[in-house]
């Protein structure tokens, strides 16, 4: 299942492809999301704009001008949003999401490791960290090498599926679902609102961490894909498996799915390891970073609460588990992961349009 286009939601895209930002849901380039393609159909072919201008020339002549005029629509009414075509809207959702988030990164000092912090700015009030990575030492991420060897026993029998994942992850994730994206197209439109700019954090985070990834630890790791040209903590395949994961489950209330979607999740960030292309403790700052970041989101229109994490694994953390991850984000300290403060936010009343649509799809 692909995006080949935004206003093709016959086709899911690649909203999972870690690889390349621009190219979730196939929406250009990230800078360029207002021209999608032409999703307008504003593109036509020569021979066809000629017919239209004769076709008018022939007809309209010259009439008086109009004796009416019409009304400006609703100013600042996030309805309009429906009049729109999906990738204007995106792009007006993509500066409403990312308002206030920023990334602010503090370097080793003695004992104290580096560290980088995704920080939200609620209004006028002081910026608040609401995702902190601790950035692991090189003797952590040795450490995990016998690891990833061992994993890669696994090759054979998920090549399938990891050769998949390169592209998109949706369809694994929303498996429990059974999301038709012909009755889902709301749904998918809310997936490409959040996870785009989830997507270009996560990157930023990467680019501040700056961690090597296995194969420049281990020349025996040998990865069965193409090691990815970015940082490999935080693991992007993670960040944005558990975001979409955290979207669905906002959506559809129904505790076996919302089980069954976070299972998929963490097997295509393992699955990743597997290909030898991460480290376990990649998944563990990525899936916190994924779920953190949505939560926030979805608080600003008034679904759940957001609460700050800090992920800090070591030499103790030797594989992923989703377990201290779900502890975590109910407020036990549990793994690497620490649970803080409650974060005050800003309503998103552009998403709250959409994510009202999209939950209406579920009901």
């Amino acid at each position: 299942m692909s995006i080949s286009n935004v206003g093709n939601v016959g086709n899911v895209g690649n909203v999972g492809n870690v690889g390349n930002v621009g190219n979730v849901g196939n929406v250009g380039n990230v800078g360029n999301v207002g021209n999608v393609g032409n999703v307008g159909a504003e593109a036509i072919s020569a021979p066809a704009s000629g017919a239209l201008i004769m076709a008018r020339d022939g007809i309209v002549g010259d009439p008086a001008l109009p004796a009416t005029r019409p009304d400006h629509l609703p100013f600042n009414d996030p309805s309009n949003l429906e009049r729109w075509d999906s990738a204007s809207r995106l792009a007006a959702l993509h500066v409403e999401v990312k308002t206030g988030l920023s990334i602010h990164a503090v370097d080793a000092s003695g004992a104290t490791p580096a560290q980088a912090s995704v920080q939200y700015q609620s209004g006028a009030a002081a910026p608040v960290d609401l995702v902190t990575l601790v950035r692991p030492s090189e003797d952590v991420f040795l450490a995990q090498i016998p690891a990833v060897r061992s994993m890669a026993d696994l090759r054979a029998d998920r090549a399938s599926e990891i050769l998949a994942q390169v592209g998109e992850i949706i369809s694994f994730i929303s498996l429990p679902v059974s999301m038709n994206l012909a009755r889902y197209s709301w749904t998918l439109e809310l997936l490409q609102a959040i996870i785009l700019p989830v997507i270009s954090i996560e990157k930023a985070m990467k680019n501040t961490m700056a961690c090597r990834r296995p194969p420049e630890y281990d020349a025996a790791i040998q990865p069965m894909i193409s090691t990815p040209a970015h940082s490999t903590y935080p693991s992007g395949h993670a960040t944005e498996a558990f975001a979409i994961a955290e979207v669905l489950s906002a959506l559809i209330d129904r505790e076996d799915a919302q089980t069954q979607m976070a299972l998929h999740a963490a097997r295509v960030a393992q699955n990743r390891v597997v290909a030898g292309v991460h480290f376990p403790i990649d998944n563990m700052a990525g899936a916190a970073l994924g779920k953190s970041l949505v939560q926030l989101i979805l608080a600003r229109i008034g679904v759940g609460t957001s609460t700050s994490m800090t992920v800090n694994p070591d030499a103790s953390h030797a594989a992923f588990q989703l377990a201290d991850l779900a502890a975590g984000f109910d407020g036990t300290a549990t793994g690497p992961y620490t649970p803080g403060a409650a974060l005050a936010t800003v309503d998103a009343p552009l998403l709250k349009c959409i994510f009202d649509k999209a939950a209406n799809e579920w009901t």
